[in-house]
């Protein structure tokens, strides 16, 4: 029922979790907006709504659940809590503001909507897609396998200096590079 939870609604669906969160639960859900979902590297979205990728997606998805029914007045400041996937994200408490940290980036998602209520637990809308550590070798490696298949192959023309001057924003590294005599 609400707009800008569509890209997640759209992801439990692909990952088969919607029986599961239908269910009595009471569950916590750390729910990211539509926008959050959209920030991720370019093609990573794509590639785990892909049948073939629908165990990470779920790793992610449940990444973002807890079991139980989780308040933001419950949570306290450092304090970790163990999600449906099995890794940690740890609650940050200041003031009003409460943020979740996880992943093997530590990525901080800011809570922008807290205590959503459902018939079977809480939903805190969140900024951020939070990757658990266990499924970001394999995500990157995806990702980039992808990508570099879309790319044509071609021997490189340029060694690295020469590459580097050819990068406006790299002129402070060559001159450095020169000046060291590497």
């Amino acid at each position: 029922s609400v707009p800008d939870l569509s890209t997640l609604v759209t992801a439990v669906k692909a990952a088969d979790l919607v029986a599961t969160l239908e269910s009595a639960g009471p569950f916590t859900v750390f729910a990211p907006t539509n926008e959050a979902f959209a920030a991720l590297p370019a093609g990573v979205l794509q590639k785990l709504l892909e049948p073939a990728n629908k165990a990470m997606l779920a790793a992610v998805l449940t990444y973002h659940v807890v079991s139980g029914d989780v308040q933001a007045s419950m949570l306290t400041n450092n304090e970790m809590i163990k999600t449906v996937e099995g890794s940690n994200i740890t609650a940050f408490v200041r003031g009003s503001e409460v943020t979740i940290e996880g992943g093997a980036r530590g990525d901080i998602a800011r809570v922008v909507q807290a205590d959503v209520e459902a018939t079977n637990g809480v939903v805190h809308v969140i900024d951020r897609v939070l990757i658990p550590p266990s499924a970001l070798a394999k995500l990157m490696a995806l990702t980039v396998s992808s990508s570099s298949a879309l790319v044509e192959s071609k021997a490189p023309t340029m060694n690295i200096v020469e590459l580097a001057a050819s990068v406006p924003d790299l002129s402070t590294l060559v001159t450095a590079v020169k000046a060291a005599d590497l």
